[in-house]
């Protein structure tokens, strides 16, 4: 599976009829395309703006190249975005992912919080991190925490080494503080995983979820 990310902002005040805007082009334009495995829409609150990623799933690169042409790095823009965006990526980015928790736990429900964490690997300590966290890490958090309800682990190659995405999936922002504690953002990495990273986010970013409708 391929997670495929794209990042852009509007006003706050625009936020909402943006969303609007979103289920009516891109969402459902994913949602239509054969291959697509599920899409949501991920917004913050961030100084003064609103910031969406656009996250969506898919079976194979074909099935991207079905949506968004030959070229799947250039994003794909609607007539009104220009009235909406005050930032745009004008690329995104693709990741081989998995869905940690099982295939069946997608699509995302409304109002999860996604939390989003980003770690980095060598080429040679990739693989070893990513058997931690399938073996030990994460069924931890499964077995612990109340409220958590899944886990995309992204993964792709960078220069110098492997980038990691962490997108946890939580019932609601007690779970999370379950979870991380009341400084809810601090980054929470066992030392065993410390000693597979060459470096990491200190802190995650948090994300109200919104699924794509149909």
């Amino acid at each position: 599976m391929i997670a495929r990310i794209w990042r852009g902002a509007t006003s706050a005040e625009d936020a909402d009829a943006y969303v609007d805007y979103l289920h009516r082009t891109g969402l459902r334009e994913y949602r239509a395309t054969p291959g697509n495995e599920a899409a949501a829409l991920l917004r913050r609150a961030l100084d003064g703006r609103t910031e969406f990623l656009a996250l969506t799933f898919w079976a194979s690169l074909d099935a991207i190249r079905g949506f968004a042409g030959e070229d799947i790095a250039a994003a794909v823009f609607y007539p009104e975005d220009d009235r909406f965006l005050v930032e745009r990526d004008d690329t995104v980015s693709h990741y081989e992912a998995r869905d940690m928790a099982g295939p069946r736990t997608m699509p995302v429900e409304e109002g999860e919080i996604s939390r989003v964490w980003h770690g980095w690997t060598s080429r040679e300590n990739a693989d070893a991190y990513e058997r931690l966290l399938e073996a030990e890490v994460l069924p931890g958090i499964h077995e612990r925490i109340e409220g958590f309800r899944g886990v995309y682990l992204l993964r792709r190659n960078v220069d110098g080494g492997i980038e990691f995405v962490t997108i946890t999936r939580w019932g609601s922002l007690d779970a999370v503080r379950a979870f991380a504690g009341q400084d809810h953002e601090a980054a929470v990495v066992p030392p065993e995983a410390r000693a597979l990273l060459d470096r990491f986010d200190e802190r995650s970013s948090h994300y109200e979820t919104i699924p794509a409708r149909g």
